[in-house]
């Protein structure tokens, strides 16, 4: 059971992380194309794991942290799919 506790925080502290990297992605977009990249690879598993945490959870709160995660993250992704600004 200590087993899965520990997984579980892992899943929730990984979710976080990428929920904050995902903002600083909208914000400010890397330009190399290895950096956003590796950015979306990273943003891809706490995508999955955010969905299924807010099907999962049942406090209200935490539904509406978890779906903003996700929300988060699809921009994020849309915003480092884009050319770009190279001014």
């Amino acid at each position: 059971m200590a087993d899965l506790a520990i997984i579980v925080s892992i899943m929730l502290g990984y979710t976080l992380l990428a929920g904050a990297l995902a903002i600083f992605a909208i914000r400010r977009p890397p330009n190399g194309l290895f950096a956003r990249m590796l950015i979306v690879v990273l943003l891809l598993p706490a995508l999955y794991l955010s969905f299924r945490l807010l099907i999962v959870v049942s406090p209200l709160f935490m539904k509406i942290v978890f779906g903003a995660i996700g929300v988060s993250c699809v921009l994020a992704i849309r915003n480092l799919m884009r050319k770009p600004n190279l001014n």
